[in-house]
Parts: C-alpha cells; sequence; structure tokens
C-alpha cells in the first residue's frame, strides 16, 4: 500500500490522496505504537515470572531472607497493554478497512470508478461485522467485570456485617 503505483498524470483528486496519506500513516503509527508497548512490557513479565519460579523452585520462602517478590508489572501497566490491544485490534483494523477502500479508489480512480465503487461497497459488511464484535465482545468483558466488581462488594459486605455482629456480642 505503501509503494502504490498510480498512472501519472491522474485524474484522482489531491485530497483522495492527501485522505490516502493520512490513513496509511495513521495505520502504521498504531501497529508501532502498539508493537513498542509490547516489546518493552514482555521482558519486564517474563523476569518477573522467571524470579517466581526461582523461588518456588528452592522450597525457601523469601521473606525469610527479607526478600520480597515484586508485583508484576503487568498489573501496574495494566493501561498501557489495554491500550496497545485496543491500537492494534480495534483501531487498527478499522484504519485497515479503511485503507482498503481509499485504496480501491486511488488505484482505479483513472481506470474504473465502478469498480473503485464495489470495492468500497464490498469493505461496508466487513466494517459492520467488525463493529459488531468489538461491541458485543466490550460488553461481554464490561458485565463480567461488573459482576466480579459486584460479588467484591457483597463479600465486603458480608465481612463488614460479621464483623459487625462480633462486636455486638462482645459488647
Amino acid at each position: 500500500m505503501v509503494e502504490l503505483q498510480v498512472q501519472v498524470p491522474t485524474g484522482c483528486p489531491d485530497w483522495l490522496f492527501s485522505l490516502f496519506a493520512i490513513n496509511t500513516t495513521m495505520l502504521i503509527s498504531v501497529h508501532v505504537i502498539a508493537a513498542m508497548i509490547s516489546t518493552y512490557i514482555l521482558p519486564s513479565i517474563d523476569s518477573v515470572c522467571a524470579g517466581q519460579e526461582l523461588w518456588e523452585g528452592s522450597g525457601l520462602d523469601p521473606s525469610l531472607w527479607g526478600v520480597k517478590p515484586s508485583e508484576s508489572p503487568h498489573e501496574r501497566m495494566r493501561g498501557f497493554i489495554e491500550t496497545a490491544w485496543i491500537f492494534s485490534s480495534v483501531v487498527g483494523l478499522f484504519l485497515f478497512l479503511t485503507e482498503v477502500s481509499l485504496l480501491s479508489w486511488v488505484k482505479f480512480w483513472d481506470v474504473c470508478i465502478p469498480a473503485a465503487t464495489y470495492g468500497s461497497i464490498a469493505v461496508v459488511p466487513f466494517f459492520l461485522l467488525c463493529a459488531a464484535f468489538c461491541f458485543r465482545f466490550h460488553a461481554i468483558l464490561a458485565g463480567h467485570t461488573y459482576e466480579v466488581r459486584a460479588l467484591g462488594l457483597r463479600q465486603v459486605e458480608e465481612m463488614k456485617e460479621r464483623l459487625d455482629a462480633a462486636n455486638d456480642s462482645y459488647a
């Protein structure tokens, strides 16, 4: 897509070339950012996992040696990991489908306008399917998160009630 060859001179309008260039740049940038985040986070997670395996395999209690195994960086970097996933999976997917549509217009503008039109129309069902999947997947994840948090709150309320009951019995 970056090495697109177009007839010169072309009747394709400048605004379409500009839109294609902007979309291509955004598509590549989104995937580079996602790859960069993933590249920097993976070694940190590997080192924590290796440290935990070392202590578990030794049969020793790290607290006896004054060592506190650090929490995994993926907990602290959850926002970055989710950003990488959203960039690569959601934004990148929609930019790629837009890229295919724009590519058909830039490539076929001088050759056959109906081909460019049909190329764009062919992308629409996949665009809608991907959008529906993303919304459904997000709804499922949000529902699960809500259920887990609600369960946690119920457990805290039960603990409070038991503590209150214990305090009342001592009073």
